[in-house]
């Protein structure tokens, strides 16, 4: 990781507006060289974002998978499925 420490924004401006910043964060440091925070450009960005869908789409299959696996949910379903033949 860059680092800049938070008293040179300068730095942090020209960091930001390198030619191909692609990957690279940038950790902000107080004076004591703990990390403030974290700029991550867009490249990097978008890639992370899309981790994380892929994430959650996993964890939401998993739970489809354990609901359909669930006896309660196994019971409601057929009554309401007999609900909708008697209907129907």
């Amino acid at each position: 990781m860059r680092t800049v420490n938070l008293t040179e924004i300068n730095k942090l401006e020209s960091m930001l507006l390198e030619e191909d910043p692609e990957y690279q964060d940038i950790g902000i440091l107080d004076s004591n060289g703990k990390v403030l925070g974290v700029i991550i450009p867009e490249g990097l960005y978008q890639f992370l974002l899309e981790k994380v869908e892929e994430a959650e789409d996993e964890i939401d299959l998993q739970r489809a998978m354990d609901r359909e696996n669930d006896p309660e949910f196994q019971k409601e379903r057929e009554a309401v499925l007999k609900e909708a033949r008697e209907k129907g």
